[in-house]
């Protein structure tokens, strides 16, 4: 199993913590029993690591939290994923404002998914057909006049043209659209949706199109975006380099009907110019090749023509006569020695054979020399595929989840390849595969591992639909910032599929954090800033701390919507009594009701606060004598040892009048920072009428039901539908209790 991967199941007994769950083997934390159900889950799970090694954490419940972890912050900012995984606190100077992490409202527009761009290689300033692939997450349509933009991260040696968008119910020409002409320039192009597209966020679009690549060598990648995704998403990188001539497909899946892009071809060694092409496609694995469409119109095929000095243009394809592998084009004009030839072919990838299937394309202008392109691998792709570790802290050397579904069946002694360039796969210490549908689980030997990629040979078959995780020990994260093109491919399914982006981010983190719940534009909201530290004393009635929110934001005036939370000094926490000064706008200033000794930490907790208009990322910036917290946070999701003084729990009351349903009230509760788990009590004087126990995740609101006593009910009995005006006395373990007056309506 290796040093590295059994650290993670050791603990010295001091630190050891039993989890709030059962432990009976690997089925505890099925990841099955938490489907759909991340993000309540998270918070638990993540704590259940965070506390450390359990006397009975498996690998399995090990698995089920990191997995849980990393679905709960898929999609979310690079501040709050830094929070929510507890990473290393910069140690900030004393001085009197900090700005908390970015929260987010409502959902911004962010950016298209998956962007993949083919070919991968193509010739300095040489002519090719690039295809980009995304999904756009968002609704597009011609009648909303939206648009696409795909934008070289250097300039095209040509303008695109021969320019086609699909997807959806779109199959669109051109540029022009509802919006408006488009454009194309070597800078990018964008397609103006025309009123016959509409094309769902689910959907993939497909933009094809001709131009030559960069006149120097070196990389190249594009970047999409939208009418309805403002934020660009980069592909792949291209590398631009002199090269034998590409191959890509539209689909790569067994007998699909697609397209093939064949970029950079050379003309050489014709006698005179000809007006005939030949395509030839071959095995260079397996035994199927791709049949290609025969059209008396040659419609299905473009040619694109540039010459040794001149500007490319198009050659219109007359017809394309084919038999199976083979097909003849005739050209309208002439090719010439010395051009560079960029070719759209229609046809038929082979079918499944039980074996990989790889083709490759000999191209023969007239009777000159054959070119033969790059090969291009057949089949299908992995799905469900999601990316995990441990830490997202850059560099750090750490725990990896991937977790998919297998498309088709892995013979045994077959293998699964999981690449990223940045990522270090090299000093893995230990790999464990698990498929779930069959119950297996192996620790694998023999892997080859590298900077980039980790080749994992399988014992056991695995069977088309099931499930399949992988756990690599000591995987090193790549540098901060948005990883978007970690691959998974097996034997089985070996077209690569591209995980879901995730963020990598610095070593050092803004240590002050923001919690909103709800996170809805325009709603009234519960805010909890926390590990605030005080870098002066603040006396009681005097001592004043300031925040102020971004434009749109209203804080509350009433003193009693601030709660201040001192942790290292529970004599300084307490309920504000006089009114906020500047309440009903954006920046207001509280006067602390007891007197908070220098250092010590502290969390601020404001109700009744009306969140801006707008979806977006915002932050906050806390003012007087605090700062950030200096303590070192947690370098991974089970940091080891007692948690620091600036991350404990906060419970707030939200409720202000209950209904009696059922012999039983219902209480709205928000936890923020970390895990509540604590009680509730209602009393009426000094009768106890109810109680019971909760357990919330952080950053979330809950209805906790509190079941009446038998004096609680008979109260109400008595009330005879008129209010009650009961106190609810509320504990969270490792954090300041919290009264509420409460009108109950019996």
């Amino acid at each position: 199993m290796g040093q590295g991967l059994a650290r993670y199941l050791e603990c010295p007994p001091s630190r050891r913590y039993v989890p709030p769950v059962p432990c009976s083997g690997a089925g505890v934390l099925s990841r099955h029993a938490y489907k759909g159900n991340y993000s309540t889950r998270m918070a638990r799970q993540g704590e259940l690591l965070r506390r450390g090694c359990g006397e009975c954490i498996t690998f399995a419940a090990m698995r089920t939290a990191i997995h849980c972890l990393a679905r709960a912050l898929a999609g979310t900012s690079l501040a709050t994923i830094a929070a929510a995984s507890a990473l290393v606190l910069s140690t900030l100077p004393a001085y009197a404002d900090v700005t908390t992490n970015n929260y987010t409202l409502g959902s911004p527009s962010g950016m298209v998914m998956g962007v993949v761009a083919t070919p991968t290689r193509a010739g300095p300033a040489a002519s090719a057909t690039f295809i980009v692939k995304f999904t756009p997450g968002e609704a597009l349509s011609g009648s909303s006049r939206d648009w696409v933009t795909v934008t070289p991260s250097v300039n095209l040696g040509s303008a695109p043209f021969n320019i086609s968008l699909v997807g959806g119910a779109c199959n669109q020409s051109g540029t022009v659209g509802v919006a408006g002409g488009g454009a194309s320039a070597v800078s990018g192009l964008t397609v103006d949706l025309a009123s016959a597209c509409s094309i769902i966020g689910t959907n993939q679009v497909v933009v094809t199109f001709s131009a030559e690549a960069p006149v120097t060598g070196g990389t190249l990648d594009f970047a999409v975006t939208t009418s309805q995704n403002a934020t660009a998403a980069p592909s792949n990188v291209i590398a631009v380099s002199a090269s034998p001539p590409t191959l890509a497909a539209g689909s790569y899946g067994f007998g699909a009907n697609t397209t093939y892009g064949i970029s950079d071809v050379p003309v050489s060694n014709v006698s005179s110019a000809t007006t005939m092409l030949s395509l030839t496609a071959a095995a260079t694995q397996g035994s199927g090749t791709i049949s290609f469409a025969s059209s008396s119109s040659g419609s299905g095929y473009a040619v694109t023509d540039t010459p040794a000095s001149g500007n490319a243009t198009s050659d219109e394809v007359v017809s394309a006569t084919a038999t199976g592998a083979s097909v003849t084009l005739t050209l309208s004009a002439p090719v010439a020695e010395g051009d560079s030839l960029a070719i759209i072919a229609s046809g038929t990838n082979p079918g499944p054979k039980g074996t990989v299937e790889e083709d490759d394309i000999t191209v023969q202008p007239g009777g000159g020399q054959a070119q033969t392109t790059s090969s291009i691998m057949f089949g299908g792709s992995v799905s469900d595929l999601g990316v995990g570790p441990s830490s997202v802290v850059a560099g750090t050397s750490t725990l990896y989840v991937v977790d998919f579904t297998a498309s088709d069946a892995i013979k045994a002694g077959g293998s699964i390849t999981v690449d990223e360039p940045a990522t270090d796969f090299s000093r893995v210490s230990g790999v464990e595969v698990t498929d779930v549908a069959q119950g297996w689980q192996s620790v694998a030997s023999g892997a080859t591992l590298a900077k980039g990629s980790a080749t994992i040979p399988i014992s056991s078959a695995v069977s088309a639909g099931d499930a399949i995780s992988v756990l690599l020990g000591d995987v090193t994260n790549p540098p901060a910032g948005t990883i978007d093109d970690l691959t998974v491919a097996t034997t089985g399914d070996p077209v690569p599929a591209t995980a879901d982006a995730y963020v990598i981010v610095p070593k050092e983190t803004p240590g002050v954090t923001v919690t909103v719940a709800p996170p809805t534009p325009s709603a009234t909201a519960t805010y909890t800033l926390s590990n605030l530290r005080a870098s002066a004393a603040l006396p009681g009635g005097s001592g004043t701390i300031k925040l102020e929110g971004p434009s749109g934001t209203q804080f509350p005036s009433k003193g009693s919507d601030y709660s201040i939370f001192d942790f290292t000094s529970p004599a300084g926490s307490g309920i504000v009594s006089g009114a906020a000064s500047g309440g009903g706008t954006n920046s207001v200033t509280l006067t602390v009701p007891h007197t908070i000794s220098s250092g010590d930490f502290l969390a601020v907790t404001v109700g009744d606060v009306a969140n801006p208009g707008t979806a977006g990322s915002y932050s906050i910036t806390a003012g007087g004598n605090v700062n950030a917290s200096n303590e070192a946070g947690a370098t991974g999701p089970w940091a080891k040892g007692p948690r620091t003084a600036g991350h404990h729990p906060v419970v707030t009351d939200l409720t202000t009048n209950a209904s009696v349903v059922d012999n039983s009230v219902a209480l709205k509760l928000a936890c923020a920072v970390a895990a509540c788990k604590g009680t509730v009590d209602l009393a009426s004087g000094q009768v106890f009428i109810g109680g019971t126990s909760f357990n919330i995740s952080a950053g979330k609101t809950a209805l906790v039901h509190v079941p009446l006593s038998p004096e609680g009910r008979a109260l109400v009995r008595a009330a005879k539908h008129h209010t009650i005006n009961v106190r609810a006395l509320i504990t969270v373990t490792g954090g300041q209790p919290v009264k509420q007056a409460t009108t109950l309506v019996g």
